[in-house]
């Protein structure tokens, strides 16, 4: 991370190798005020998330407990607990979920 911010990441959470994005490393600013318009943010995973392979997690997102982001996914706004989420952008495409490591 180069520049402030916090990844936080619950308990029992299972990620596949994936991307979390806290900042647009650079700055774009609005010509009128001078401010800078894609401040950095924070991430935050609750817990019993499921991260899929290739999953870009992007800043000033929050994932809900229990919910699973599919492979090469593109989360680019909040996913509510007991969800999986899938796409570029990712939206939900199942509600009421968990997952379980054994298979049943």
């Amino acid at each position: 991370m180069h520049e402030p911010g916090d990844i936080t990441i619950g308990m029992n959470c299972l990620i596949g190798q994936s991307d979390f994005t806290i900042s647009d490393m650079h700055s774009i600013v609005d010509i009128a005020s001078g401010r800078r318009t894609n401040p950095a943010a924070s991430i935050a995973l609750g817990d019993h998330v499921w991260v899929g392979e290739g999953a870009l997690v992007l800043k000033g997102v929050k994932i809900g407990a229990d919910s699973v982001i599919g492979a090469r996914a593109v989360v680019t706004q909040d996913i509510p607990q007991q969800s999986v989420a899938a796409g570029t952008p990712a939206r939900v495409i199942r509600s009421g979920v968990t997952w379980r490591h054994d298979l049943v």
